[in-house]
């Protein structure tokens, strides 16, 4: 063999690979109980939630990340040795992805508002609408020292 057709071999296994490597970016493994989303120029195109191996286009669709549909603690701290926790999950994932704020903001912003007069379905109303179900909700209590 020639040095020139050694050459051009090498260049077709490095081209043959790299197409192989870019194809093998398009295998998604999704667990039990959770979501990912397909978008396609940052618009919703298809939700997977079957557990298993999926394969989707890389050039066509971006992939979010991993959403877990299980219950999760989540802690917001609003003051120092102050904070509120709260158990929820994703209830509406599609609202989630493409929520405009972030959980915590909304709710130090409910704290400003109400103060100590938060209740656990205030927290649950606000959080609804970025697709979050709050199962439950610790508030700070009231100190009566001084």
């Amino acid at each position: 063999m020639s040095p020139e057709q050694k050459l051009i071999l090498r260049i077709i296994i490095v081209i043959v690979t790299a197409v192989i490597v870019y194809f093998l970016t398009g295998l998604i493994h999704i667990g039990e109980g959770q979501t990912v989303f397909l978008s396609r120029h940052r618009s919703w195109r298809k939700t997977l939630s079957k557990k298993g191996w999926h394969y989707v286009i890389p050039l066509a669709y971006h992939v979010s990340r991993h959403y877990s549909q299980k219950e999760k603690n989540y802690r917001v701290a609003l003051a120092p040795k102050e904070s509120i926790s709260f158990k929820a999950k994703i209830a509406d994932p599609i609202a989630y992805e493409y929520r405009t704020e972030r959980y915590p903001e909304l709710v130090r912003d409910l704290w400003k508002k109400k103060g100590r007069a938060l209740t656990e379905n205030d927290i649950k109303e606000s959080l609804k609408s970025i697709g979050m179900e709050v199962i439950s909700a610790k508030i700070p209590e009231v100190s009566t020292q001084q």
